[in-house]
């Protein structure tokens, strides 16, 4: 009985052991495209502020054109 106990928790061990190199993995991966996702988003980013910030200036330009006239 104890050999069968040894055998179950070498093979339990070495298991666990197989399935933590794997989640180290693919926890590498997911980090990567974690960065470069989180690039694109910054990148986004910009662009729309500096629509709202172009469309914001022709408004108000546009603004001050009427209300000068």
């Amino acid at each position: 009985m104890e050999a069968a106990e040894d055998r179950f928790a070498r093979r339990l061990a070495e298991e666990i052991g197989k399935l933590r190199v794997e989640m180290y993995n693919e926890m590498g991966k997911l980090r990567a495209e974690m960065h470069q996702f989180k690039g694109d988003i910054v990148k986004w980013m910009f662009v729309f502020w500096i629509g709202q910030v172009i469309a914001l200036g022709s408004l108000m330009f546009a603004m001050i054109k009427i209300f000068r006239e």
